[in-house]
């Protein structure tokens, strides 16, 4: 079974309380007043595409980069039934950067930063790569989870959506947490169900390293980039205790 493949197909639908249209919208309209109009922008951990399909539609020039195949096709999909154009890329945003000064702008939501940047060394690359692929003047806008408006060693999550006459389970446990390295290893296990049967099941690893403020701007910093400004919740101004932790950095 290619777990991937099904974790892309249903990824939608299983997160459809985090990434509705709704809340889409909302970051869209954030992204938006933070860049110039039809500008080109790097979708950084692009996934099955929301962020970039909406950018597109909205005039700018956009590049999907996803280090999953299967995430990619699922958006290659929705790019097809929709007519809009996006240059979708299969690679590691921390590899040897091919990019060199043509963005405007770099977009990583929803803590695909906490995934690729999942130790001090690889947060660094990331800095650097993505400052490299900037023009002067670029912004990295940049959404996590703030690891001090939760307990990430005690972090679960569970859910069941009905969708189109099937039934998905979602179930995410915690296998390890180190508070030295600020790390956890999570399992998250999907069964689609109908009419009471198993059709497909997947289980998945996760590493996650829970970045906070002041490590992320400093990295920033280190790497090429100039000012930072950090928003909260509702893209409001950041409280210790404010959910989401957004940076508009700026190289």
């Amino acid at each position: 079974m290619d777990d991937t493949k099904h974790s892309a197909e249903f990824l939608d639908l299983v997160y459809a309380e985090y990434t509705n249209p709704e809340l889409t919208k909302l970051e869209i309209d954030f992204i938006v007043s933070k860049i110039e109009p039809r500008s080109r922008v790097l979708d950084i951990g692009c996934g099955t595409g929301r962020h970039a399909i909406a950018l597109a539609m909205q005039g700018f020039d956009v590049v999907g980069l996803d280090s999953t195949q299967a995430m990619l096709d699922e958006l290659r999909t929705k790019l097809d039934r929709e007519g809009v154009k996006v240059d979708l890329r299969y690679a590691d945003i921390l590899a040897d950067n091919a990019f060199d000064r043509e963005f405007d702008a770099a977009i990583c939501f929803w803590n695909a930063f906490d995934q690729i940047g999942s130790d001090t060394e690889k947060g660094r690359l990331f800095f650097r790569n993505v400052c490299q692929s900037l023009k002067e003047g670029g912004k990295l806008i940049l959404e996590i989870s703030n690891p001090h408006s939760f307990d990430p060693s005690a972090y679960v999550h569970q859910s069941t959506v009905e969708r189109n006459g099937h039934t998905i389970e979602t179930t995410y446990r915690l296998r390890d947490y180190d508070p030295n390295r600020k790390t956890s290893i999570g399992n998250e296990r999907i069964i689609v169900k109908k009419n009471g049967e198993t059709l497909k099941e997947t289980s998945s690893d996760f590493l996650l390293r829970w970045w906070e403020r002041e490590e992320v701007t400093n990295l920033a910093r280190a790497c090429g980039f100039g000012r930072v400004q950090v928003y909260g919740d509702d893209y409001g101004v950041f409280e210790e205790t404010s959910e989401t932790l957004l940076l508009v950095i700026t190289k």
